[in-house]
């Protein structure tokens, strides 16, 4: 993505607040906003705004795509718009799917007696090798540290076997 430090107009003075043509929340749509501005020559500066981190620790990012003033009607004819773009959602927008409880999952969470002794079972000794039930198998991408993850924070013990010939293996004890 091309960034220009200062946009200027066409008799040269500097245009310092530009004029916002688009705003988005997604890297890909201002990527394409700016390809399709580079090929019609016209100059653009892209704000970058970081709002906070979202709930997979990402950080949530909103785009500003400004151009100078003069570029206004070329810009708007050459991204066939009537106005400068928002297609940030509103954080206020009602989730207008409706949820039908029938289609909810059943509660799987395990009583806290039966939580409790798996915690407490965890802490007893355990020997690898007698983890012979396979609970999950991969020949493609290595997803296995974060499966084995998964199984230990729910207090089972698992190991992975790398040495087989088809991918590897997560492999639990018979006993829960």
């Amino acid at each position: 993505m091309e960034l220009v430090g200062g946009l200027r107009n066409e008799d040269g003075t500097a245009d310092e607040a530009g004029t916002t043509i688009w705003e988005c929340a997604d890297q890909d749509e201002c990527v394409g906003v700016c390809r399709e501005l580079l090929s019609t020559g016209i100059r653009y500066h892209v704000d970058e705004i970081t709002l906070g981190p979202a709930v997979n620790l990402q950080a949530i990012r909103h785009y500003r795509i400004l151009i100078s003033s003069d570029d206004l009607d070329r810009a708007k004819k050459r991204l066939g718009i009537d106005e400068p773009q928002n297609t940030i959602p509103s954080p206020d927008a009602q989730d207008d799917e409706v949820v039908d409880p029938a289609m909810e999952l059943p509660d799987a969470g395990l009583p806290l007696n039966i939580a409790w002794e798996r915690r407490r079972r965890y802490l007893d000794a355990w020997y690898p090798e007698d983890a012979t039930v396979e609970v999950w198998s991969q020949d493609g991408e290595d997803l296995s540290s974060g499966i084995a993850l998964a199984l230990d924070a729910n207090y089972i013990r698992s190991r992975c076997d790398s040495e087989v010939a088809d991918g590897k293996k997560i492999l639990r004890t018979t006993s829960r």
